[in-house]
């Protein structure tokens, strides 16, 4: 997996790794499988090793070009933030709005979520300045 994973160092791989080795396709370019329909794995659990076989469940999900969203949580997926007694850490607060910002009263600071920033094209700047 390594050598088809293009990155700057080796925490490209551990990032990437998981995406390119749910895809059947890659499977199947790096010889891991003969069947992209079926791919049977052998694990152990519990001491015991079972053959567990699995196939395609659909598109994976791409990653978008500017900023990681792995981490968010997934319709019908479990995840460990369910049910935790603390509220989410700011940084995880609305994470698909690109630029917010909130008051902290008890620090009397503001915290700003800045996620991406963007140029904007010499026609979107002339709309704004009008």
């Amino acid at each position: 997996m390594r050598e088809i994973i293009g990155r700057d160092n080796e925490m490209g791989v551990k990032f990437f790794a998981p995406f390119l080795l749910a895809m059947p396709e890659v499977l199947h370019a790096l010889a891991l499988v003969l069947d992209m329909e079926s791919a049977a794995f052998v694990v152990e659990a519990g001491g015991r090793r079972k053959v567990a076989t699995l196939k395609p469940a659909g598109l994976v999900e791409m990653m978008p070009p500017d900023t990681d969203t792995s981490w968010l949580s997934r319709v019908d997926w479990v995840d460990a933030r369910d049910g935790a007694q603390k509220p989410l850490p700011l940084w995880l607060k609305d994470p698909r709005n690109k630029l917010w910002f909130e008051y902290l009263p008890d620090a009397k600071a503001v915290y700003v979520s800045w996620r991406s920033t963007r140029t904007r094209s010499s026609s979107a700047s002339r709309r704004a300045e009008r």
